[in-house]
C-alpha cells in the first residue's frame, strides 16, 4: 500500500511523483504478514515515521501538491492522516484524497496473519 503525492508544474507535460509507504504497523513489528488484509494498525513508531517524513517533505522538497492518491487500507489512510496534519503549512496540499483500490497490497491468501519465521521454516 502506498500514497502518491503528485506535483503538477506549470508545464502540462511534466510532473513529479512522490511515493510514500505506510508507517510501521503492529503486524510489521511482530513479524506478521499483512498482504491485503486490513487487520493491522499503525504503531506509535509508525505514526512518528509518518510525521517525520511529512516534516522532511515540507522542509526539503516543499512542492505544490496537485493530487493525493491512497490505498483503501487503513494503514495507508492513517499514514496520510498523520502526514496531512504535519503538512498544514503547505497551502497547496489537497484537502481530500482519491482512494484507488489498485494501490491495495497484493492478496497473500492463507499466508496473511502468519508469522514470517513460520513460513520460512515451511
Amino acid at each position: 500500500p502506498c500514497i502518491y503525492l503528485i506535483n503538477m508544474s506549470n508545464q502540462v507535460s511534466s510532473f513529479r511523483a512522490f511515493l510514500l509507504r505506510h508507517g510501521q504497523t503492529d503486524a510489521n513489528a511482530s513479524g506478521l504478514i499483512n498482504g491485503s488484509s486490513d487487520f493491522s494498525r499503525l504503531t506509535n513508531v509508525g505514526r512518528e515515521q509518518a510525521a517525520d517524513v511529512a516534516s522532511y517533505f515540507l522542509s526539503k522538497i516543499s512542492p505544490q501538491v496537485g493530487s493525493v492518491y491512497v490505498s483503501p487500507l487503513a494503514r495507508s489512510r492513517d499514514t496520510l492522516s498523520v502526514a496531512r496534519s504535519e503538512l498544514t503549512n503547505l497551502k497547496s496540499f489537497p484537502v481530500s484524497e482519491i482512494v484507488l483500490s489498485n494501490l491495495r497490497e497484493i492478496d497473500l491468501y492463507n499466508w496473511e496473519g502468519k508469522q514470517q519465521s513460520e513460513l520460512k521454516r515451511q
